[in-house]
């Protein structure tokens, strides 16, 4: 994937889970990442790890960020621009949930995740178009495979991310034209704390792993390095033709004939 060598990449939601397995997954590759989480201790940790992996630091930019708040955004980008110049790929993995189905989400929940993981999106990505336009870039958005098969406990989430493929398809469509490429990944069960944070007991994760288990037909559990080669791929040359997509990371799980 020499395609990524030099190429600047935001990466939201690095510090982490499968931002963190994105940067470094792609960091052999010579990119120049920005690095974007609240979490700054988290951020300098992935940022040593790509270090491990060959990037040398001056390639790696760590901005504390909230995504919520928009003056973060927008200082993300001047921040990107002032140090690299340009932006070539936009990640949008920041997101969060939390346990509740529609009767009992308490709408504060409800506008925070909305924001974090749909507004953010849309509103780092009308602020990347320029840019990206430029560089002949693109956009993965981090999805799930709940947009299209919903879970009633983490039902805003759903939403959110069902409200984001559709964005998707929709930037894809509106900034085709200009050679921008846009698609949505939309990993399965994946191996990272966002059960634990949204609330769920140790009791609930154990029997939870298990059930995931049983209804996959992999049989195991997602690492973010499946859903971090699923990104590489549609961030290099090599998926110079593929746009406008939602493609699952989910080990079979919501295939029709196993469901």
């Amino acid at each position: 994937m020499t395609s990524l060598e030099g190429k600047v990449i935001i990466i939201t939601g690095a510090s982490s889970g499968i931002g963190q397995g994105i940067a470094v997954h792609v960091a052999p590759y010579k990119p120049k990442l920005v690095l974007a989480a609240r979490n700054i201790t988290g951020l300098q940790a992935t940022s040593l790890q790509c270090e491990k992996l060959g990037l040398v630091a001056k390639n790696i930019l760590t901005v504390q960020c909230d995504v919520s708040k928009d003056d973060n955004l927008e200082n993300l980008v001047d921040t990107t621009i002032k140090t690299f110049g340009s932006i070539y790929g936009l990640v949008n993995n920041a997101g969060y949930s939390t346990k509740a189905n529609i009767e009992e989400t308490d709408m504060k929940d409800y506008d925070g995740i909305m924001r974090v993981n749909l507004r953010a999106p849309f509103y780092l990505s009308k602020l990347c178009i320029p840019h990206l336009k430029n560089s002949k870039g693109c956009v993965v958005n981090m999805s799930s495979m709940v947009s299209k098969k919903g879970v009633p406990d983490i039902a805003t989430y759903c939403l959110s991310k069902a409200a984001l493929d559709h964005f998707t398809h929709l930037l894809a469509a509106e900034i085709g034209p200009s050679g921008v490429r846009v698609n949505s990944v939309s990993p399965g069960h994946i191996s990272t704390e966002i059960f634990k944070k949204t609330g769920f007991s140790d009791e609930e994760l154990t029997k939870k792993e298990a059930m995931i288990q049983e209804i996959t037909p992999l049989r195991r559990l997602g690492q973010p390095e499946d859903v971090a080669k699923l990104v590489k791929f549609l961030l290099s040359d090599e998926a110079s033709y593929i746009t406008g997509e939602t493609i699952l990371v989910d080990g079979g799980t919501i295939n029709p004939v196993f469901s």
